[in-house]
């Protein structure tokens, strides 16, 4: 066995002992619920509008012991335009009462017609939680959430169901890191040695 055959089942081997999950993936969705669906979806022509959107549900996993859907009481309202989106609400449940749960801004969107007439809008971009979300969540407060994901339909710019899904970013440990680093510089020494 030649020694690039040799590092590369050592590697293998360390690699798969390496503990990847350097901390969990928290997931938070907000979308319709027990309120039902409402608000309005505009195209104006210079943006796209959505006003009072009713949120009634949020799902939690990554927590703990907090994981579960919870019901919500919240408005998301967004404006393509001055490039911003918020959800305020009350979460009873959890003691929140007038907080913006989620602040953030557009990255990409898309918005189409189909027949019936029925409008689907979904978009992507970065967003921030309230600190007392997080905190009643078990949540740490540094946790980034790198972006946001939603769709929202509607029938003649009345909103008939809406997805927010919220994924924070899990940093790659950098053991990893430091390990795939002196991995490829023993690959690069054999390659040399081979060569010569």
């Amino acid at each position: 066995m030649n020694l690039a055959r040799i590092l590369m089942f050592v590697s293998c081997f360390a690699f798969a002992s390496i503990p990847l999950k350097a901390s969990a993936a928290y997931v938070i969705d907000f979308g319709t619920g027990l309120l039902g669906s409402g608000g309005t979806i505009t195209n104006t022509g210079a943006s796209i509008l959505g006003q009072d959107i009713l949120i009634g549900a949020m799902v939690v996993q990554g927590t703990t012991s907090l994981d579960g859907t919870y019901v919500v009481n919240a408005l998301l309202n967004f404006d393509t335009g001055a490039n911003t989106i918020s959800i305020v609400g009350d979460i009873s449940s959890l003691g929140l009462s007038g907080d913006t749960f989620l602040d953030g801004s557009f990255t990409t969107y898309n918005y189409n017609v189909y027949p019936g007439p029925t409008e689907v809008f979904d978009s992507i971009g970065p967003d921030t939680k309230s600190d007392a979300l997080l905190g009643a969540l078990g949540i740490p407060l540094d946790t980034d959430f790198g972006f946001f994901g939603f769709s929202i339909e509607s029938a003649n710019g009345t909103v008939t169901s809406t997805d927010i899904i919220n994924t924070s970013v899990v940093p790659v440990p950098a053991a990893a890191w430091l390990f795939g680093s002196g991995l490829l510089a023993l690959l690069g020494i054999s390659r040399r040695k081979k060569a010569a």
